[in-house]
């Protein structure tokens, strides 16, 4: 600012006076206008107005009394000589994570740096350890002991139409176990449904729900004997096949060629059996030959649903009560997809690969079962009793 308007202001500045008593404490202090001679108020003294107020001083700060003694200076000194409180040492990595990967220190035990990594391995709990479908798989009683290897296959609803199979072996101790087999399947167009007294092995009458019936393109909810295998390569070339894919020799499912005529056969007099007569066109019929030459059924499996036969003749009328009831379904085979996702009319479909590597695997020795439901369903399949339709 200008000079002239810095004198101007000056004038009109308050001074602030302030009396010592001289005894270490401020007593009052006064107030004024330098351009003015304050006129004292009615029994007031000369010296202008007074406020009059009381400040104990206190003693001289000591910053020795706030913060302690200064290092060294003998009084009550108690510093830590350098030898009793040493400088810490540098910051070591190692001593604070662990010696580095391929340092080569004593400790070191993980994988050197240039190690290619381990694949984990996946393992699949036991019966008893939280996997659901094992354990309810497990409670199914009386299973004979004979039968000591499973196909399960689930999909995630009874309205699904894929799913996965596994494969499950049986311990000494008779428990069942899943030995890791994930394999992708398509099943019926309208999903699956249960199939009671049409072939299932478990007493599952008390459960509720949709039937299985002839055309419905359901797949059936169960579990059932498999009666063999069977597609376009005659017995010794599907034997050598199946060695290749890890098959024990000489304990292969039973297997039976598809020829020109072969036909499964869904009329009453024949009603889902096998019939290689290409003399007679039934009225309700796969024409297997043609089928496989296209692919689905150039390798595949039949399960014995609702008295499935393959090698024996008998016709439905003789089967015992409970088995190839009339339009109860027929023709439930596991065999080649037409592809991924892809449905089926009622079987249970894979990949080529997969069918027969599922044929390998296999043996007759073991009298393999085929369970199928879906995961909703384990509800009602867990307590249910094997009991053979006879």
């Amino acid at each position: 600012m200008d000079r002239e308007t810095e004198s101007a202001n000056s004038e009109n500045k308050k001074s602030f006076g302030v009396a010592d008593s001289g005894t270490g404490s401020l007593k009052a202090f006064e107030i004024f206008e330098l351009s003015k001679k304050p006129e004292p108020a009615k029994g007031a003294s000369e010296a202008g107005q007074k406020f009059e107020f009381t400040v104990e001083q206190s003693a001289p700060f000591d910053p020795d009394q706030f913060f302690g003694p200064k290092s060294g200076s003998g009084t009550a000194d108690v510093e830590l000589k350098p030898q009793d409180n040493p400088a810490p040492s540098p910051f070591d990595p190692n001593d604070f994570f662990g010696p580095k990967a391929g340092s080569g220190a004593a400790a070191d035990t993980r994988p050197k740096e240039t190690e290619k990594a381990r694949e984990v391995e996946e393992v699949f709990p036991k019966s008893g350890s939280g996997d659901r479908l094992t354990d309810a798989v497990n409670s199914i009683k009386d299973i004979p002991a004979i039968h000591e290897q499973m196909v399960v296959v689930t999909t995630p609803f009874k309205e699904s139409t894929t799913g996965t199979l596994r494969i499950y072996d049986r311990n000494a101790d008779g428990t069942w176990v899943d030995s890791g087999e994930r394999i992708d399947v398509n099943v019926g167009r309208k999903g699956l449904s249960w199939s009671v007294d049409n072939g299932d092995l478990l007493d599952s009458e008390k459960v509720n729900g949709r039937r299985k019936v002839e055309g419905d393109g359901t797949g059936p909810i169960g579990l059932f004997t498999i009666e063999g295998g069977f597609g376009l390569k005659n017995n010794n070339a599907i034997e050598s096949q199946l060695a290749d894919y890890g098959a024990v020799s000489g304990d292969t499912l039973p297997y039976r060629q598809i020829i020109p005529g072969s036909q499964w056969v869904s009329t009453a007099e024949n009603y889902n059996q096998w019939i290689d007569n290409g003399n007679h066109n039934y009225a309700v019929r796969e024409n297997l030959h043609s089928i496989a030459r296209s692919g689905p059924y150039e390798y595949g499996l039949v399960l014995g649903y609702n008295g499935a036969d393959m090698f024996d003749g008998r016709t439905a009328s003789n089967y015992p009560p409970g088995q190839a009831q009339y339009k109860g379904g027929s023709a439930i085979f596991g065999h080649v997809w037409k592809g991924p996702g892809v449905p089926t009319a009622g079987c249970t479909a894979m990949s080529r690969e997969n069918m027969i590597h599922v044929m390998a695997t296999l043996q007759r020795s073991q009298n393999p079962l085929w369970l199928q439901i879906p995961e909703s369903e384990l509800s009602n399949l867990e307590g249910l009793r094997f009991q053979r339709r006879s």
